[in-house]
């Protein structure tokens, strides 16, 4: 391919941050969102179960990663599904968010994560450790 050639295929930055912005939620804008119309939006926590439990967006729901795929069929097609990890060092967020568009799915990515949430001062939920097992 031709230097000229790879100018017109790729995108200029300025459109390719536009395209990106529209797949990426900032954690106020989704705070908004769950707040002035929850039905619209299901988030997923792709974390281990145990760093889910100690700290987690409100009514997220845990989907571990490598689960993602086979959850699928649970997950709501009318509804846009943002996806989280730990912080902005997790890549993996955008790739579930990437396989999930793929899938059909609207699918988004929670620019920062948990920390970013967490840093501005948003709301986070614990789940209450388990039952201590009956002998």
């Amino acid at each position: 391919m031709t230097a000229a050639h790879a100018a017109q295929v790729a995108p200029t930055p300025a459109a390719h941050f536009t395209l990106q912005a529209a797949y990426e939620a900032a954690p106020h804008e989704l705070m908004e969102l769950l707040e002035r119309a929850p039905d619209s939006v299901f988030v997923v926590d792709i974390q281990d179960p145990g760093i889910f439990e100690a700290a987690h967006i409100p009514g997220a729901r845990n989907i571990h990663l490598e689960d993602l795929c086979t959850a699928c069929a649970e997950l709501p097609k009318d509804r846009t599904i943002v996806i989280y990890c730990g912080d902005a060092a997790c890549g993996l967020p955008l790739w579930a968010a990437l396989e999930l568009a793929q899938d059909g799915f609207s699918a988004k990515f929670l620019h920062g994560g948990l920390a970013a949430w967490v840093k501005e001062d948003l709301p986070v939920e614990i789940s209450p450790p388990p039952p201590p097992p009956e002998y």
